[in-house]
């Protein structure tokens, strides 16, 4: 759940039913996430088992800035090495299908210009992986407002070495960086990037909770065959 902003958020006056319906989901999100993180930092391990786990708050808006900008720039520079050492893999399986597509002699660069809003995180969550002992994940959400810089061009631009004719694309976005961190089996994993999410506006959410009934809808369908 990451509460919309701006003109994403429904109007109070407008449309108060689904601003209220985003208000306590957001609360009761934020309040069960809150249990997560207690009961992955005390009991996921084991009362007694030392050191507990760090929840490192302070250190995860830092690292999300840093992760960010090594992926773009390792997409940008065909770098498939860095791209599979700091993606989950659908993360890493979709840049590097990206990076096939693009057409030979063609380069590009990425640069981060600036940030248009303070870096901030609107989701931290963690729960238990079923079926597995002392195992869970930790998922968290930073939210990156930026401006942005690409830079195109091709071989025999770059040999006609005319400046005029590099494609740049300077372009302000606001994307939610979601960090990821295994525990298996009482071991902590590095951090890595699981993707990006979108705000949980009224549309989205309904979309959402339509692929999931049909996801359980063909669930019950194969079983039902399988029985």
């Amino acid at each position: 759940m990451i509460k919309p902003t701006g003109k994403n958020l429904p109007s109070i006056f407008r449309k108060p039913r689904e601003r209220l319906d985003i208000e306590w989901q957001s609360l009761k999100r934020r309040t069960m996430d809150k249990f997560g993180l207690i009961t992955w930092k005390f009991f996921l391990k084991g009362w007694k088992s030392r050191p507990r786990p760090k929840l490192e708050r302070r250190a995860l808006v830092p690292l999300a800035k840093d992760y960010h900008s090594q992926i773009y720039t390792a997409f940008a520079a065909h770098d498939t090495p860095t791209i599979t050492r700091l993606c989950c893999s659908g993360l890493a399986a979709d840049f590097r299908a990206r990076m096939s597509h693009r057409a030979l002699g063609t380069h590009v660069t990425w640069s981060l210009a600036s940030y248009t809003a303070s870096p901030k995180i609107v989701s931290n969550r963690a729960s238990p992986l079923p079926g597995l002992q002392r195992s869970g994940v930790r998922q968290v959400v930073v939210r990156l407002a930026s401006k942005q810089i690409l830079a195109t061009w091709t071989d025999e631009q770059a040999r006609a070495a005319v400046p005029a004719d590099v494609e740049t694309v300077e372009s302000e976005v606001t994307e939610y960086l979601v960090l990821q961190r295994r525990m298996l089996e009482g071991v902590e994993e590095a951090w890595m990037v699981w993707g990006f999410a979108e705000e949980s506006t009224p549309e989205v959410r309904r979309r959402d909770e339509k692929m999931t009934r049909e996801l359980e809808e063909y669930q019950r369908a194969q079983s039902s065959l399988q029985a």
